[in-house]
């Protein structure tokens, strides 16, 4: 990813964003929308959280 992690931060923000609208595009039930893209979000947070302690950020 980027050095600078405001840089970081938005990418990050704006992958979940994608994601979470192409979610909202596919699925009818809103529940199983929440409950999807919050296990999305949940995840891809602690993915990120990850890959920074891997890579040493």
């Amino acid at each position: 990813m980027f050095r600078n992690p405001k840089a970081n931060v938005a990418g990050f923000c704006l992958a979940n964003a994608v994601l979470v609208w192409t979610l909202y595009q596919r699925i009818d039930s809103p529940t199983a929308f929440f409950f999807i893209a919050g296990g999305l979000v949940t995840f891809s947070f602690f993915l990120k959280r990850a890959i920074d302690q891997f890579t040493g950020a």
